[in-house]
């Protein structure tokens, strides 16, 4: 099962971000929406060569999290039933202080992008 324990939970700190953000970028190279299945992203980021060394970062509750922060932010939206998803081409440099969740989790960072 994909389903972490509670001893394998972690939140996606800033590098576990980027790989996760380099991952979903290259599953959907254009703007057009693609399916949003979890299990299978998690599944593929796992498998290819931006997985995390970490098992920790590499659960379904960090992905779910990165995704979280990815969709406060402007780097992901989601159709209205939430089952496609696309990723609008930024037009500037994110700053992941700009999410709640990351801040909360992480305490944030001045030198976030």
């Amino acid at each position: 099962t994909l389903e972490p324990t509670g001893s394998v939970e972690q939140f996606p700190d800033r590098n576990a971000l980027g790989r996760i953000y380099k991952f979903l970028r290259s599953q959907s190279k254009d703007e057009t929406s693609k399916p949003f299945d979890l299990c299978k992203l998690v599944a593929g980021f796992r498998r290819s060569t931006m997985a995390l060394g970490d098992p920790k970062l590499n659960s379904i509750y960090t992905f779910e999290n990165a995704i979280r922060v990815f969709a406060e932010i402007g780097l992901i939206r989601f159709d209205a039933d939430r089952k496609n998803f696309f990723m609008p081409i930024p037009k500037k440099t994110f700053n992941l202080n700009r999410s709640r969740l990351f801040k909360l989790n992480t305490g944030g960072g001045a030198n976030e992008r």
